[in-house]
């Protein structure tokens, strides 16, 4: 409880930037120390899914439903989306003043409300048909299909709320606040640790009680985010204007990013769609696998890119002033 006081509490400061490049340092070591904290967590989480579940259909039903709102997560939320973000709101803060990218934030925000509000619903309403197009073989068994189709619409809220979440952690990141964001997945991880111990009984299938940790996960990592955002004064409500200059340059920088992301979300989907045609487990087999294998690249890569991009931006934005 204390070191989420502190994470929402700290004040932003002004002080005189020594370099990027030790902004760049900061920005990774406070990410890359929540972040493994965030994966020690996220191991409990896995092998006490493997404990209690095992790796079958149940447990193939439940990754391919997390898989189908996190591969639009990545579209709408910490990939495509916030990578547009950050160096419009950079170069909007740098040329334009605080005034005008604040309400560039605000009309990125409403855009992602609209966006995902839409996607969730149909998300919702065609689970099934999803689920298909993720695992086809499931079709040769009905339950399993069946349960992967309730969980997968369960978990489409998640979709917003992760997104949001995103979109205010590159928010963040352009005044060098990074703790928050890097934080925000302890809570997704200790929300279904704590899901599995406390209330399984109270879910039939007990399986179920892992969508319901992701839901309430989701909901402290928007709160969270939300407090955060309020505590350093950057909170604003949404507005709804698309037809700025902002806005416009965002749109123009969003569709080469959501093609990238694309390509490499493609892959997950071919690689569901591969296994769901193998044995029981296999999909849960290969989560656990790659899970592993990302570790490093999750605590160290990813995060020294996310620190890197806001101070990139803002020399990008100052080379085109001074030319």
């Amino acid at each position: 409880m204390a070191l989420m006081n502190e994470i929402v509490q700290s004040p932003v400061v002004n002080v005189v930037e020594t370099s990027d490049r030790k902004s760049i340092t900061v920005g990774a070591i406070i990410q890359v120390f929540f972040t493994l904290l965030s994966r020690v967590f996220g191991m409990v989480r896995d092998v006490m899914v493997s404990h209690i579940f095992g790796a079958g259909a149940i447990t193939d039903a439940y990754v391919v439903a997390f898989t189908i709102p996190n591969v639009l997560r990545q579209f709408f939320g910490e990939g495509a989306f916030s990578v547009a973000f950050v160096p419009v709101y950079v170069s909007t803060k740098e040329t334009h003043g605080v005034s005008t990218a604040h309400a560039f934030f605000r009309d990125a925000f409403g855009l992602l409300l609209i966006s995902l509000g839409l996607v969730t619903l149909i998300g919702m309403l065609g689970s099934r048909v999803l689920v298909h197009i993720f695992a086809s073989g499931f079709a040769d068994n009905s339950e399993q299909l069946a349960l992967a189709s309730t969980m997968t619409r369960w978990l489409f809220p998640y979709v917003l709320m992760i997104s949001l979440v995103a979109l205010f952690g590159a928010y963040l990141a352009c005044y060098k606040r990074f703790a928050a964001m890097a934080a925000a997945p302890i809570l997704l991880n200790v929300a279904q640790i704590l899901a599995m111990i406390f209330w399984i009984e109270h879910f039939s299938p007990p399986v179920m009680v892992l969508v319901f940790g992701v839901l309430v996960g989701g909901l402290l990592q928007v709160a969270l985010m939300v407090l955060a955002l309020m505590r350093v004064g950057l909170w604003a409500l949404p507005s709804w204007s698309i037809n700025t200059e902002t806005m416009k340059t965002f749109l123009r920088l969003l569709g080469p990013a959501l093609f990238g992301i694309f390509v490499y979300q493609l892959n997950i989907i071919v690689l569901r769609q591969l296994a769901s045609f193998l044995d029981e487990g296999q999909i849960s087999y290969y989560y656990n696998a790659d899970r592993l294998a990302q570790f490093a690249t999750g605590v160290f890569a990813v995060w020294i890119a996310t620190a890197a991009l806001p101070e990139l931006s803002r020399g990008v934005a100052r080379f085109g002033s001074e030319a």
